[in-house]
């Protein structure tokens, strides 16, 4: 069985995991010394650089990435990578009877979030903008003409959260620093185009032919998160480069592009088809807990 943290994109994986590799130990967090625990599958989604002192057996990261900002003092037994997939919860959407077409995007307000950038790109987008965050960044950025909340971060029902996702002409990511990135993934699945910032988790599962609406990255922050003496080093981003760039894709034909990243994302992040991964691991580490307790 799956455990998890608390975080809510976290208890949304946890379930898609109970769901579809019910018979695997795990669990799934943020990587530290506190919430490492030995003799199971750790799942660790990692955007911090952080050294780990505590002697672990087994450790699974959700991207190459997340696993390059990690340094053990002792190398763990097991150590894979295994990347999200789209949640089960995260596939039911509805119609939405919005007639004016718009971009949306979902975020809570950490630094590598990039928020203090939302206003001035926002501010320059030709087109309207739905989202949901927190309410102090809400009525800060209902001030701008073409923003309108539709939600608090945390508090909307999944099919609500769906159903703005998949009725969007266009996904905003602003985020520059990600243990894997699981929002324009769910995206995607709908074949919504996501604009994000051209870092490394994305990279990983962005097909290469389909990465034609992504921002360069612009400098970097090191900013401090919720583990202590752990810092996470984020990418930054011009408002003037990632306006004009989510401006053209808002009117650009972006649904043929859309459906062959929504198809893409079918075959290889839905129905089990990463989590399968889980099963040959889980057997590594039965087989390396028989060893130990044969000798």
């Amino acid at each position: 069985m799956w455990n998890s943290c608390g975080a809510i994109s976290f208890n949304k994986v946890k379930v898609d995991l109970n769901f579809k590799v019910p018979y695997v130990d795990g669990f799934l967090c943020s990587i530290s010394d506190g919430t490492l625990r030995d003799g199971r599958i750790n799942y660790m989604v990692s955007e911090y650089k952080i050294d780990i002192h505590t002697a672990v057996s087994n450790v699974v990261f959700t991207s190459h990435w997340a696993k390059s900002l990690v340094k053990f003092t002792k190398e763990p037994q097991v150590v894979e990578v295994v990347h999200h997939e789209v949640p089960i919860q995260a596939t039911f959407a509805r119609p939405l009877g919005l007639h004016e077409p718009y971009a949306f995007f979902v975020s809570d307000v950490q630094p590598r979030k990039n928020p203090d950038l939302w206003e001035a790109t926002i501010s320059k987008l030709k087109f309207k903008v739905l989202a949901v965050t927190k309410p102090e960044w809400c009525e800060k950025l209902e001030k701008l003409p073409n923003f309108k909340c539709v939600g608090t971060f945390g508090r909307l029902k999944d099919t609500e959260l769906n159903t703005y996702i998949a009725n969007a002409r266009l996904f905003l990511w602003f985020s520059g620093g990600e243990g894997f990135g699981l929002p324009p993934l769910e995206a995607s699945y709908y074949g919504v185009y996501p604009v994000a910032l051209d870092i490394p988790p994305l990279n990983e599962w962005f097909p290469k032919d389909l990465k034609a609406y992504l921002v360069r990255p612009k400098g970097t922050k090191t900013s401090g998160g919720f583990i202590p003496n752990a810092p996470y080093v984020h990418f930054r981003y011009d408002p003037d480069e990632f306006a004009e760039v989510a401006n053209q894709a808002f009117y650009d034909n972006v649904k043929g592009i859309g459906k062959d990243l929504r198809d893409y994302v079918v075959d290889n992040y839905t129905r089990g088809k990463q989590y399968e991964r889980f099963y040959d691991i889980w057997a590594k580490v039965r087989a390396t807990e028989k060893k130990v307790v044969a000798k």
